[in-house]
């Protein structure tokens, strides 16, 4: 039997496939730099690709307010497909500018595995429970009638599987294994996702309190990146 996508699933799909790629890309980017050439290596390449989309998606919020007047390559495109349909109709665009804008945060000071812990549960997370949450989501969550169980239980398995391979691969030096702090992390940023509130709260709670929940129960050491 061929499962059959309904059409804002499609839509919801076509539109987290940009939203997943920092979470995909960003082991390779950053964590595989810090192994070969030292954590300094792999930091500076984490902050500087975060300095540059938080840039251009900066300056794209203000080519959609009138202030320039010329669209912003990649970040003008993705508003396109990415943005919600109050966005395209309202000309704004700040969730991309929020979560970079604390992705750099985070890879300036906190632990590069606790780091992007944060950024895989945002970006893969929160994909997955908006992805499985329209096509399979009917059981709405009572304190979030928005929120669906089976988007939240998808946003939280998919989390476990990276976070859990992230953290094996420089385990926390607490008596917490990689696999329950791999557990807990998930179910906090479910649990925050799940939450009522302005979904652009997301891109600024999600990444940032699990990464520093990572931090703190795990015991990683804190970087002050000097640029």
């Amino acid at each position: 039997m061929v499962l059959k996508l309904k059409d804002e699933t499609k839509r919801e799909i076509k539109r987290k496939s940009i939203h997943m790629i920092p979470g995909i890309l960003g082991p390779i980017v950053v964590l595989l730099p810090a192994y070969l050439f030292g954590d300094f290596v792999g930091r500076m390449s984490g902050v500087l690709i975060s300095l540059f989309f938080f840039l251009i998606y900066t300056l794209n919020e203000l080519y959609l307010r009138g202030i320039l007047k010329r669209p912003v390559p990649i970040a003008s495109s993705t508003f396109e497909v990415m943005a919600r349909q109050n966005e395209l109709e309202g000309r704004t665009f700040m969730g991309p500018v929020y979560f970079w804008g604390v992705l750099v945060i985070m890879f300036m000071f906190l632990d590069l595995h606790a780091a992007m812990a944060g950024v895989w549960i945002s970006a893969i997370g929160d994909a997955a429970a908006a992805i499985f949450g329209k096509q399979f989501g009917k059981t709405k969550i009572p304190y979030n009638k928005r929120k669906s169980v089976q988007g939240t239980l998808a946003f939280f398995l998919f989390s476990f599987v990276g976070v859990a391979l992230i953290l094996l691969a420089n385990p926390p030096s607490t008596p917490i294994s990689w696999l329950y702090l791999a557990i807990l992390a998930s179910l906090l940023g479910a649990f925050l996702e799940s939450l009522p509130g302005h979904y652009l709260l997301d891109e600024i709670t999600v990444p940032l309190i699990t990464t520093l929940f990572v931090q703190f129960i795990g015991r990683y050491n804190f970087s002050f990146l000097v640029i």
